[in-house]
């Protein structure tokens, strides 16, 4: 027939040979089929050449004017299904197999983790410097509390209570308002706190003469602790009397002490008292109360 090549079963025969005895040979040079042997035998004529069906009734394939080109060797699909299955490494794991080989692992590293800080809390350094630190938060809790609400720690600037303290000198002064004659007591002037006796209360006579002797309501006071009795810089006449709410107080060292006898002073109310000083902590060798 025209434009079509018969194949026989000797041309088959030959061109197993010469593919090294492939059990699926024979080539058409212008078809590019490849045509099992049994079935050019029988004459069913299956064959897969490129694009073009064999006639079901004959074993003829199409041809082409091109007798020289190269032949072709066409590859079912299910041949590289079986290369896939032979070769197990070159298939890549799946997006679920990941998943599921990365969820396995975070639980690891999460107890990994959670070993990692028990193990470091369970360190005995780290537990005794854990301990340390909730002393000190609560003493520094502590501290406050009470330095608000019932004692103040103050230092002595100046000389004006010599010799009974020194400039340096630690007090502690309890947050109290009763005060007996003779007692110290710490209060508010001017953004600073100055430290005084209280020689007189409210509605007292305070009358101070000349050679510094003191006398409240016409009775003298025997002041063991003053440093150069003298009746000093005043602006005030004696004798003087205390007002309403309020306390005369004097400092030890009467000589250089800017006390009750200035008007730049005055007498003290109760909404200025921080307190009465109770005792000295510093320095060590002076630590006791205060006379």
């Amino acid at each position: 027939m025209a434009g079509r090549h018969a194949i026989r079963r000797d041309d088959v025969a030959n061109n197993e040979g010469a593919a090294g005895g492939r059990a699926v040979t024979g080539t058409i040079a212008d078809g590019g089929a490849v045509v099992d042997r049994d079935a050019v035998s029988s004459g069913s004529g299956v064959a897969r050449p490129d694009g073009v069906a064999p006639d079901s009734t004959s074993s003829t394939f199409p041809a082409t004017s091109d007798s020289s080109a190269s032949p072709k060797r066409l590859r079912h699909p299910r041949f590289s299904q079986l290369r896939n299955l032979q070769n197990p490494q070159s298939e890549q794991p799946s997006q679920s197999q990941r998943s599921l080989s990365t969820r396995g692992q975070h639980p690891q590293r999460s107890q990994k983790g959670q070993r990692s800080r028990f193990s470091l809390l369970n360190f005995a350094p780290v537990r005794a410097f854990l301990r340390v630190a909730e002393v000190v938060v609560v003493v520094a809790a502590v501290g406050i509390i009470v330095s608000t609400f019932f004692i103040s720690v103050l230092e002595i600037r100046g000389t004006s209570m010599e010799p009974t303290l020194h400039e340096g000198d630690l007090v502690v002064t309890n947050h109290s308002s009763k005060f007996a004659t003779g007692d110290m007591m710490a209060f508010y002037y001017n953004n600073r706190v100055l430290l005084k006796r209280v020689i007189g209360f409210p509605g007292d006579w305070v009358d101070i003469k000349p050679d510094g002797t003191v006398y409240v309501n016409d009775v003298k006071l025997h002041e063991d602790y003053v440093q150069g009795l003298s009746l000093g810089e005043t602006d005030i006449v004696f004798p003087y009397q205390v007002p309403e709410n309020r306390y005369f107080v004097l400092g030890d060292h009467r000589n250089v002490s800017i006390d009750s006898r200035s008007e730049a002073v005055g007498t003290v109310s109760e909404e200025q008292i921080v307190g009465r000083v109770l005792l000295r902590v510093w320095p060590l060798t002076a630590l006791g109360p205060v006379g």
